[in-house]
């Protein structure tokens, strides 16, 4: 191929290339049919031919067009040699076309080139045939037999639930001898300006001579100018979005696809017109020409971006992609891209100086929960918060070892270049909160679920490793789930294993546990973590609590709501500040209650951290604090022979085992179908409190998930779970009660007596009460006792589980609060 045919343009080859000869060299030969060419089908058995070549312009004869009528196709010769050739991108097509038209320069064939031109439209025709299709339709029974029906049924996007009768009586469609008849009326809905006809199970294709230029689809029903305008591709676009739409929207199609010239853009003059073209190559380019001309009339654009490969049918939330489209507004003149540097430009759009060594080449925007704009570019994210100063665009070129020598004017200039022109690529949804949202998991490197939805990293200034690997490969459900079952005894890995099927749908649950693992040093707690949170979750988050701060244990608390975070060596060795900040950590994530911290930017500001992390804690401490107790999973983890087999077996599996990623697509194909809810049913022994009864409540919906998801990849399910440890372990922990023990010690020493005492008789006082001065009583119990939160804790615990009441005495001369609660309450029988 010569370089002139490697520069020649799609138009070049469309005026030069003939259709005719494309058929030449499949074996296929065209003979004279009037002022057109036909021959025999080249993709079926054809008796007769129904394969025709013809003039499409009046201006030209140059046969530029075919149509398959037995299937209803048309198109030009990129869509022909892309049918020969079985390939759907046009670059392929251009591609194949030069080499085409190469060999075409360097033959000598003779064939046809040009015919008579396209027939003028039969108006009078066209009405006697849509009067007959709409007669006939009406006088029928429309069953499930009947072509519209049949096109209807089978398609599989929202027409699907389009009725045949809705579709007649909206949008005058018709049928005539098994061929579906789609009207094209003008503005006043009286003289037809064309129709297209299409059987059910082909392509619709126009009827010669079509007057499609003077009209879009629909416009007859446009009859009020205050509505919205939506410009989609097609009828069956503008269809489905009438049917599904819930506000008063006006859904108007291009009769010939993205391809045509807006031509009709005047016809819109002065309306709000939101573009909904198809999300491919086309319909990105088209929009393009549609904003601009249409801004051209004085219209408001607004652009709808669909997601890639869709088209407006595709779309069940129709209403929710037009409220996120963007209006189109030029940039801020001031600057552009000159070659591949951006520099400033005059006040009368000349060339200034240089001010970057780059240009930016986005290819995809992300607009996150709050409507913050995140650029994919060639050199990464780009946040358009980074584009509010000069210094913060230096600081994030000079991350990237780019130079940008503009001022802050010319940053903001910058900003509104791009996104202005960012308007015309794909928008996909973002969050900066890895986990699940809104149907969908999303992690740094994917998603699962129907839409494209990113991970974009929150400008938060923690440092947050989020180590988690979700491959997809191939997986064996009930091999692998027996696999993990086998790690530990029953007692430990059902409760374990429950939990992490629970964990990666935790913000469906209004509270939610901590899994608490401890155990000497040597029973393999760390070991059994590393190898089942990962295999069932993608999660590798693990963090040492002796080398954390206190504002990397926030960070990571928010940082995701699915993926489980665990924190390791809990035990005194660990920072004092840390074993603080996990204290507080610990009831706020079990209600995924925000945590506050002080000390934003300026020393009075206080900053609030979501705690919504499904959270792991191990070590060979055991959870003592009462209100910790009440919010975990107690797993105590045995000392003993470990199965060294299986430990291996599983260590062994690939690395791209798939398991996790299986189970969540499985959780968001079945788990979140119908609306499907959390339903936790507390369960347990009746003495164990409500929370502890909550908690192996939620034991038991991730281990029915657990099941369910094994039973459905062919495996037996599982075994009735086993929870009598963790019921033991919640037995003995809600036995101790460090506040209760500290006042029965109190009772028997006498140095506590000025503030620990029964009422005496003789002094007016009830015997049955007991007296407790709050701040002398926890200073004097606190050196043999934990009593959790302080002093206001320990108020607080008496108040609301003894049923005490605030009274006032005389000591020693002085007036001292303190508390009486009956001495029952606290189940002591007699006076130590």
């Amino acid at each position: 191929m010569s370089f002139t045919d490697m520069a020649l343009t799609a138009e070049d080859i469309k005026a030069r290339l003939p259709i005719a000869y494309v058929l030449h060299l499949e074996g296929i030969d065209v003979e004279a049919e009037g002022g057109e060419y036909v021959c025999l089908n080249p993709f079926r058995p054809d008796s007769t031919p129904s394969f025709r070549v013809y003039a499409s312009s009046e201006e030209s004869d140059w046969l530029d067009r075919w149509n398959d009528f037995a299937e209803g196709t048309s198109g030009d010769v990129f869509d022909l040699i892309g049918r020969f050739d079985n390939t759907e991108k046009f670059v392929d097509h251009l591609d194949a076309a030069r080499r085409i038209f190469t060999k075409f320069r360097e033959d000598t064939w003779d064939g046809p080139t040009a015919g008579a031109p396209k027939k003028p439209f039969d108006v009078e025709a066209a009405r006697t045939l849509l009067l007959r299709a709409q007669l006939d339709t009406e006088a029928v029974f429309i069953d499930d037999e009947h072509p519209i029906q049949r096109f209807l049924s089978a398609r599989k996007d929202q027409l699907r639930n389009v009725s045949a009768s809705w579709l007649v009586d909206h949008f005058r469609v018709g049928e005539d001898q098994g061929r579906i008849v789609i009207p094209f009326w003008n503005r006043e809905g009286q003289s037809v300006l064309g129709y297209k006809t299409r059987y059910p199970d082909s392509r619709s294709y126009a009827a010669e001579g079509s007057l499609f230029e003077d009209v879009l689809y629909g416009e007859w029903l446009d009859v009020t100018p205050d509505f919205p305008v939506v410009l989609c591709e097609g009828e069956t676009d503008a269809w489905s979005g009438t049917y599904v739409t819930q506000k008063d929207y006006v859904f108007l199609g291009l009769p010939t696809g993205a391809g045509a010239h807006p031509r009709q853009a005047s016809r819109l003059a002065g309306r709000t017109v939101f573009i909904a073209l198809d999300g491919d190559q086309a319909g990105r380019a088209a929009t393009k020409k549609w904003a601009d001309a249409l801004l051209g009339e004085g219209c408001v654009v607004y652009v709808a971006s669909l997601p890639d490969g869709k088209d407006l049918s595709d779309i069940q939330d129709v209403d929710g992609l037009l409220s996120r489209a963007r209006i189109y507004e030029t940039g801020i003149p001031g600057l552009g891209a000159i070659g591949r540097k951006y520099h400033s430009l005059t006040k009368d759009g000349k060339d200034g100086q240089q001010i970057s060594d780059f240009v930016f080449d986005i290819d995809r925007v992300l607009r996150d929960e709050l409507g913050a704009y995140t650029y994919n570019t060639q050199h990464g994210l780009l946040p358009a918060a980074a584009l509010q100063t000069k210094n913060r665009f230096v600081s994030w070129c000079n991350d990237r070892g780019l130079v940008w020598a503009g001022s802050d004017t010319h940053t903001r200039h910058l900003d509104s270049f791009l996104k202005s022109q960012s308007i015309f690529v794909p928008t996909d949804e973002a969050v900066s909160v890895a986990g699940l949202y809104d149907g969908h998991f999303v992690w740094a490197e994917g998603s699962i679920g129907s839409r494209s939805v990113r991970f974009v990293p929150p400008n938060t200034g923690a440092r947050v490793n989020l180590n988690i690997q979700l491959p997809r490969g191939e997986v064996d459900v009930r091999r692998q789930v027996a696999s993990l079952l086998l790690l530990n005894d029953s007692g430990v890995m059902h409760p374990v294993l429950a939990w992490l099927a629970a964990a990666p749908v935790r913000m469906l649950f209004p509270q939610f546990p901590i899994l608490n693992v401890s155990g000497g040093s040597g029973c393999g707690k760390t070991t059994l973590l590393q190898t089942a949170v990962p295999a069932l979750t993608g999660s590798r988050i693990h963090m040492n609590l002796s080398g954390t701060t206190p504002f990397a244990l926030l960070g990571h608390a928010g940082a995701t709501n699915a993926f489980p975070v665990t924190f390791d060596e809990f035990r005194p060795g660990a920072k004092v500040a840390t074993l603080e900040a996990m204290s507080t950590l610990l009831r706020d994530a079990y209600d995924a209650n925000p945590s506050t911290k002080g000390g934003g930017d300026k020393w009075n500001e206080l900053d609030e951290y979501a705690t919504h992390a499904p959270i792991i804690l191990s070590g060979e401490d055991a959870i003592s604090e009462t209100s910790h107790i009440d919010r975990c999973i107690l797993v105590r983890m045995p000392v003993g022979d470990k199965p060294a087999d299986v430990l291996e077996r599983i260590q062994h599996w690939p690395e791209d085992h798939g398991l996790s990623h299986f189970y969540l697509r499985w959780l968001v194909e079945r788990a979140f179908v119908d609306g499907w809810k959390i339903v936790v049913k507390p369960e347990g022994p009746d003495h164990l409190n409500d929370r502890q009864r909550f908690n192996l409540g939620v034991l038991r919906v991730g281990w029915t998930l657990l099941h369910e998801f094994v039973q459905e990849c062919g495996g037996d399910g599982l075994p009735e779970m086993d929870l009598s440890k963790v019921t033991a372990e919640a037995e003995e922990a809600a036995a101790t009660n460090p506040i209760r023990e500290a006042l029965e010690w109190a009772l028997g020493d006498t140095r506590c007596a000025e503030f620990v005492w029964i009422g005496t008789p003789e002094l007016g006082e009830d015997s049955s009460r007991l007296n407790v001065i709050v701040p002398s009583f926890v200073g004097e119990a606190g050196r043999a006792f934990v009593l959790p939160g302080g002093e206001r804790a320990v108020r607080k615990y008496l108040e609301e589980n003894y049923d005490a009441v605030h009274k006032r005495t005389m000591v020693m001369g002085q007036r001292r609060s303190f508390l009486s609660m009956p001495f029952t309450a606290l189940g002591l029988d007699e006076v130590t």
